[in-house]
């Protein structure tokens, strides 16, 4: 492993802040799923890694995109990653590869390509994972266009289908 995790969680909790708790809790629920999927997965240890990093940093621009905007939609985060990610990774001093791959990864991570690599689709599904569940009402038909549009691993598919199942009304199926 080039680098420890540890050390990018830490900077990234006191990026956030004390008010920063939403981005907390968010980042370390990708992060979690997203190394679950990758262990089920059965991921190599290089694209797990950079995987990780990539779900602990991926939304480290929504709160320049709150001040600058009002809100902090996929295409704006996507914009403002490279100003925003590039700061916090420098000092972790990492080999350029790598954070120029994790500022790739998070200036993508809510664009849907059929080219996307293993860890891409995998923080994506996390990170869709993550926000249909935190959303404040569960999106049924959302759900069911990430299924059939954004999630390829059978793991990412099986937690999206017990999402979905754990939100319809009693009686209704997907």
């Amino acid at each position: 492993m080039e680098e420890r995790i540890e050390a990018l969680i830490e900077a990234m909790d006191k990026f956030y802040g004390e008010d920063g708790g939403k981005d907390r809790a968010h980042f370390h629920s990708v992060w979690l799923i997203a190394s679950t999927i990758a262990e089920e997965e059965g991921m190599d240890r290089s694209d797990r890694d950079l995987l990780e990093k990539a779900a602990v940093i991926h939304d480290a621009s929504c709160p320049l995109c709150r001040k600058l905007y009002g809100k902090a939609e996929g295409r704006m985060q996507e914009v403002h990653s490279r100003e925003v990610i590039e700061p916090i990774i420098n000092i972790l001093g990492w080999s350029p590869e790598t954070r120029e791959k994790l500022v790739e990864i998070a200036s993508r991570h809510h664009t849907f390509s059929p080219d996307d690599s293993k860890v891409e689709v995998v923080l994506k599904e996390a990170d869709a994972l993550v926000n249909l569940s935190e959303a404040e009402e569960f999106d049924v038909n959302l759900a069911l266009w990430y299924g059939a549009n954004v999630f390829q691993t059978k793991t990412g598919k099986y937690l999206l289908e017990k999402l979905i199942r754990a939100n319809l009304p009693e009686g209704e199926s997907i």
